[in-house]
């Protein structure tokens, strides 16, 4: 039973780290037009969430949106590192992979956004990108070792007890 939930785990984190890297593609498909429209949507709803913040939209959106890739891709970097450091036995190897994907991830996403209207790839925003991976990968592996070791505590307290 516990290898199947495990299995079972392990198909749900690929399902959500793959999921979410189909978002990143039809996010970074979206013509200029669409981009600029979803930017200023939020950049709008955060004024009017917050009104006493002292920025005007036009200078708040850039900042916005460079935030808003290392957010993506942290939430990328996450999702990814965790499906991987649940499926492979060697941590540095899951987060190199992990932090290669991501990187190469970034690299074509922007490459991709240079063929679409009004869009163009900036190298600033690859290093955005992965930055926010490299930022997720860590919290993940972070979440994954605090969870194994409670794990293995619970494990030894059952055993102790048993005894």
């Amino acid at each position: 039973m516990r290898n199947r939930n495990q299995n079972l785990l392990r198909l749900f984190l690929w399902a959500l780290a793959l999921g979410w890297g189909a978002v990143l593609f039809v996010l970074s498909g979206q013509n200029g037009v669409q981009s600029g429209n979803l930017s200023r949507m939020f950049t709008q709803w955060l004024l009017r969430l917050f009104p006493s913040l002292p920025w005007s939209a036009a200078r708040m959106e850039p900042v916005l949106r460079k935030i808003a890739h290392f957010g993506i891709f942290a939430l990328e970097g996450c999702l990814l590192g965790t499906a991987m450091l649940c499926s492979l036995r060697s941590r540095s190897a899951a987060v190199l992979i992990s932090a290669s994907v991501c990187a190469a991830v970034a690299g074509l996403n922007e490459f991709h956004q240079s063929f679409v209207a009004g869009r163009n790839a900036a190298f600033t925003d690859v290093l955005i990108d992965t930055g926010g991976a490299f930022t997720g990968i860590l919290f993940a592996l972070l979440m994954v070792c605090l969870v194994r070791r409670i794990a293995s505590r619970r494990r030894a307290q059952r055993r102790n007890v048993i005894i």
